[in-house]
């Protein structure tokens, strides 16, 4: 791993992989202060906790991930968000019943395998 040089090197919106090897989803970075603040998912519940940058300087970008493995509320393909505005399985769940689009949203989710 190499240490970080700018505050560019720093992605936002982007999951690292920590040196534990647990995944983060870094939501918020103070450049002056050198602290960020990052999500965690263990499958049950989502946590938010502060990071300095010695800290994240040994983080791995994971550009591979576009979700937490074993995330609690999964999210959907893009597809739910275009059409639906559907982001995560929670916003499927309380959308799906009495749904004016029901039989799209059924038929789009066996398309991608989506069972709940």
């Amino acid at each position: 791993m190499s240490a970080l040089k700018t505050d560019s090197d720093i992605i936002i919106g982007a999951y690292y992989e920590l040196d534990n090897g647990d995944i983060a989803y870094l939501v918020h970075w103070n450049g002056p202060a050198k602290t960020g603040e990052y999500k965690t998912d263990n499958g049950k519940k989502v946590s938010y906790h502060p990071v300095s940058l010695e800290q994240f300087q040994t983080w791995t970008v994971r550009r591979d991930l576009h979700d937490f493995p074993n995330a609690s509320d999964p999210r959907l393909p893009y597809v739910f968000d275009l059409y639906w505005d559907l982001k995560y399985t929670s916003d499927l769940k309380r959308e799906l019943a009495g749904h004016d689009a029901e039989d799209e949203i059924r038929q789009t989710m066996a398309e991608h395998k989506i069972k709940i």
